[in-house]
């Protein structure tokens, strides 16, 4: 009896899982809640839960999550629509992301998994805000999540063609990136071991991405770069401030 009972709950689980995989899921901004983000703090740019996954027979589970973003002075307000998926128990790989606005679409992009490392995120690190500073939207997920130093693909606003486009400027730092608004720089802070760690400061000089200050720990002093007439020159070597 007990085998016969287990045997029809999972031809009713994998019939409804047929079904919701193969209806088109309706999009209602209503069935959203309310919730909104800092445009200048990016940690306040959380996701809601999923409502929807969708069990395969080779145990992927496809998901979806959302992201709300309220407006600005010079951005609407947007929806992201996260799909992706679960391979194995902590394995992610985005798959697509629909962005929203007065409950029409933005714009779409479609993701290889090829250029993903596996992540260990569901949501993949996506976060929104003004990265350049600018006063219009950017948004970014993680390429790789693994090890000391993450990294990247943004997208800014390009305000000519209205729509986002990919920044390759950004996409070269690797690291902890920390986005200062209110002193208009961006700080990274890497490692390449137990006794080696870097800290930069970015900075846009005449609309270009720069590079204006690095530190570098090892061997327990610190060494302080400086941008100077266009190149970085050591300008300090201090006693390390890593704890040991």
């Amino acid at each position: 009896m007990y085998n016969r009972l287990l045997v029809f709950i999972m031809i009713v689980n994998y019939s409804i899982g047929s079904l919701v995989s193969n209806r088109e899921m309706p999009f209602n901004l209503q069935d959203v809640k309310k919730q909104s983000c800092n445009y200048k703090m990016l940690k306040e740019c959380s996701l809601l839960n999923y409502n929807h996954t969708t069990i395969l027979k080779d145990k992927s589970r496809y998901y979806v999550k959302y992201m709300k973003c309220p407006a600005t002075d010079l951005m609407p307000e947007l929806l992201f629509e996260l799909k992706g998926v679960q391979k194995e128990d902590t394995h992610y790989y985005p798959k697509k992301l629909t962005i929203w606005t007065n409950e029409q679409i933005l714009q779409e992009f479609e993701f290889d998994e090829d250029d993903f490392a596996p992540c260990t995120l569901d949501d993949f690190g996506l976060e929104y805000g003004d990265y350049r500073f600018d006063g219009y939207g950017g948004f970014c997920i993680l390429s790789t999540s693994m090890g000391k130093n993450p990294s990247y693909y943004f997208w800014l606003w390009d305000k000519e063609n209205n729509c986002f486009v990919e920044d390759h400027d950004l996409e070269q730092i690797n690291g902890s990136i920390t986005f200062e608004y209110d002193k208009e720089l961006i700080s990274v802070a890497g490692s390449a071991g137990n006794d080696y760690h870097e800290f930069k400061i970015y900075k846009y000089i005449d609309g270009k991405l720069t590079l204006i200050e690095k530190a570098i720990d090892t061997r327990g002093y610190r060494k302080i770069y400086r941008l100077e007439d266009g190149e970085l020159k050591l300008k300090e070597i201090t006693e390390s401030q890593m704890l040991g």
